[in-house]
């Protein structure tokens, strides 16, 4: 999909002389990867073993189940969401009462600074340092 909200639309409703210098330059940057990655990937036997011997096989499978699609059981999905959704309300309850209140989990740089009479986590020497070099 290309843009955005109601202006949003699929690549192949692109005009194809707006479309090409896009797919020439993604053609381009995918060669210019593999001539950077591949040696990493020969360096690691294993590796370069799964990725000849099992993914690359895929590939024609994975391409003709992305053209045909895929069947969605809905129902399960939007209980399989229910459920997850319980099990992050109560995990975000125990983080909270461990860091001694709430504070926004997903902020990187804002880590409350937990009451060690109110939290059983400890105030380690790491924990304290990544907290002064975050501010």
């Amino acid at each position: 999909m290309i843009g955005r909200g109601k202006g949003q639309i699929s690549f192949a409703d692109v005009p194809i002389e707006r479309a090409a210098p896009y797919a020439a330059a993604d053609a381009d940057m995918t060669l210019r990867l593999v001539a950077a990655l591949e040696p990493q990937l020969a360096s690691q036997p294993r590796v370069h073993q799964i990725f000849t011997k099992l993914e690359m096989p895929l590939l024609p499978v994975l391409v003709r189940m992305e053209h045909a699609g895929i069947g969605l059981d809905v129902p399960f999905m939007e209980a399989l969401g229910r459920r997850m959704g319980e099990q992050l309300a109560a995990l975000e309850t125990e983080i909270y009462s461990f860091a001694g209140g709430p504070f926004n989990i997903n902020s990187a740089w804002r880590r409350p600074r937990p009451d060690a009479s109110r939290s059983p986590l400890a105030c380690s020497k790491e924990w304290a340092r990544n907290i002064r070099s975050s501010r």
